[in-house]
Order: C-alpha cells, then structure tokens, then sequence
C-alpha cells in the first residue's frame, strides 16, 4: 500500500488513482545477467571465490513447479511519475544489495 503521507503525495490536493503500482528498479535483465552481477560483484568483494564461471541455462531446460511468463517484466511508470521520481538502474541496486549482505555477513562472522 502507498501511504498518502509519501513526499509528492498531497502537494497536488489531488489524491492518487487507485490501482496497482508496480515497485521495480529501472531496466530489464534476465537470469543469467543477474547472477553474472551478483557473483562478479562478490567476487570485487573478495567473496564467491570458488565460483569460477556462472553458465546460462534456458528456462525450457531448466524444470520448475509452477509455470512462469516468457515475460515478467513490471512497468513502475506509474508509480515513478505519482512520487516524481526516477528508480535506479537495476544494476546499481544489485550491486549495492550484494555489498550490504556482504557487509552484514562480515560484522556477524568477524
């Protein structure tokens, strides 16, 4: 739920049009370029050292449950133009979420 309190809500009197608002960073990726990122990130944080090459896998060979969309990408244009803002590159998002759990995990296991 977005909370009517959020900055740019109410600065224009008008309250936002109900529906749903996707949250997701800016871009598209897929599953392969996303663990390349994660590894490669840890790696430049002197973890996943023993990853030494990430191999894509297309999803008709790769079995799961449930059957998933050829294509899952969420629009936030709605969302970003309701707060005024833009989001972040996904990328950038990703490596940042990579260095706090990296952070956190040293600061646990010192």
């Amino acid at each position: 739920l977005i909370n009517l309190a959020t900055p740019g809500f109410g600065s224009t009197g008008k309250t936002p049009d109900y529906g749903i608002y996707h949250c997701a960073p800016a871009g598209e990726t897929n599953w392969f370029e996303y663990a390349k990122l994660v590894i490669n990130t840890a790696k430049a944080h002197g973890a996943a050292g023993k990853v030494k090459k990430v191999i894509p896998v297309p999803s008709s060979e790769y079995p799961t449950a449930a059957v998933r969309p050829l294509n899952s990408r969420l629009n936030a244009d709605k969302l970003a133009a309701v707060l005024k803002v833009d989001p972040a590159d996904w990328q950038e998002d990703v490596i940042l979420t990579v260095g706090q759990v990296l952070q956190e995990q040293e600061e646990e296991n010192p």
